[in-house]
């Protein structure tokens, strides 16, 4: 019995150290990398006709960490605007800030609102004049958050329906009524990423299992 015993124990600490080291790999992985910024490159979003893209610059957020994700929009028709939803889990993530991207086609139009459940951002360039709104990619802007919450999360992208917010992302109406706008079919994409303890925080937690396991090993040796 005091051999079972006593194995068990050093299984338990075995395991529980492989788990605690792979967090923390997880972690130390996420902190050493730099977070992007609101800019017109695509490097990090996929590619689709029509599409509204996010993209966060780790998959491992430490926990209690500021961190952004990219909005942007790359599309072959001709958008002019309108609003777009992000949802997310507030309790795990708390807003900070939402910058709209500077350059580019300056938009009539820029709007953030939050919602219980995320925010509606809306946008557009409304011209009055041939050239009504833009095609291809444009970085619209950068969402900053605070993770509070271990375990996977992530932010999803949506259409809005007509009398939220701006209204579905629509494009030039017809010749005589340019700025009436008609609907567009839109791919909206999502995020997600793991947001995992502080390497300190699991390296303490490590010594502890570590020690109560040792202790429990000694335990049973005095017992024998």
């Amino acid at each position: 019995m005091h051999k079972i015993t006593q194995e068990r124990t050093n299984a338990f600490g075995t395991i529980a150290a492989c788990a605690l080291l792979l967090i923390m790999l997880s972690a130390q992985a996420a902190s050493s990398q730099s977070l992007g910024s609101g800019s017109n490159s695509t490097s990090n979003y996929p590619h689709d006709d029509n599409s509204v893209l996010l993209a966060v610059s780790s998959e491992a957020i430490q926990i209690g960490s500021v961190f952004e994700i990219q909005l942007g929009i790359d599309f072959t028709d001709i958008l002019m605007g309108g609003s777009i939803a992000l949802d997310y889990d507030a309790a795990a993530l708390e807003f900070v800030s939402f910058t709209f991207t500077e350059g580019g086609p300056e938009p009539i139009l820029a709007d953030f609102t939050q919602s219980p459940f995320g925010a509606f951002v809306s946008w557009g360039w409304f011209q009055s004049e041939p050239g009504f709104g833009v095609v291809g990619f444009s970085s619209i802007g950068t969402l900053t958050l605070v993770a509070r919450s271990l375990g996977v999360t992530g932010i999803v992208s949506s259409a809005v329906a007509n009398g939220t917010a701006a209204g579905p992302l629509r494009g030039p109406g017809s010749p005589g009524t340019p700025l009436a706008g008609t609907p567009l079919q839109v791919d909206y994409s999502q995020t997600s990423f793991y947001v995992v303890p502080e390497p300190s925080s699991a390296g303490l937690l490590l010594l502890g299992l570590v020690l109560l396991a040792r202790l429990g090993q000694a335990g049973s040796e005095d017992r024998s």
